[in-house]
């Protein structure tokens, strides 16, 4: 049987080893967790860099998106001149065939007022 003394001894090495065992277990995880941190800073590196790769090519679609929005401005300015143009020139003759036509209506009513005075002379037929 084991007397006291070498049930003490005993014991304290139980206690060594129980520390020991928790002092590696912190290094291993102080490593590890450099490690992770470490693993982790290259992964923000990664998609930060992916993230400035795609705001750098929606900068450039939006650049050429303004582009194509000034040009397609000044083409509809121009169609906006030659629409304004063609509606003048169609004003204009539209007014002249107003004229033409009030012209023509005042003619025709002379006419009529000439055949009404020809056909009150005419002797009436008898049958």
């Amino acid at each position: 049987m084991s007397t006291y003394e070498d049930r003490l001894d005993a014991l304290e090495q139980k206690v060594a080893d129980i520390q020991l065992e928790r002092l590696y277990e912190r290094k291993v995880a102080a490593q590890s967790t450099s490690s992770e941190q470490s693993y982790d800073a290259r992964q923000i590196n990664h998609r930060l860099t992916m993230l400035l790769g795609v705001t750098t090519t929606q900068e450039e679609d939006l650049r050429e998106v303004k582009k194509r929005l000034i040009a397609l401005d000044d083409r509809l300015s121009g169609v906006d001149q030659r629409m304004e143009s063609h509606f003048e020139a169609l004003e204009k003759r539209l007014s002249g065939l107003e004229t033409k036509f009030d012209e023509h209506s005042t003619i025709l009513a002379q006419h009529t007022t000439l055949l009404t005075q020809i056909l009150a002379r005419l002797p009436e037929k008898s049958s």
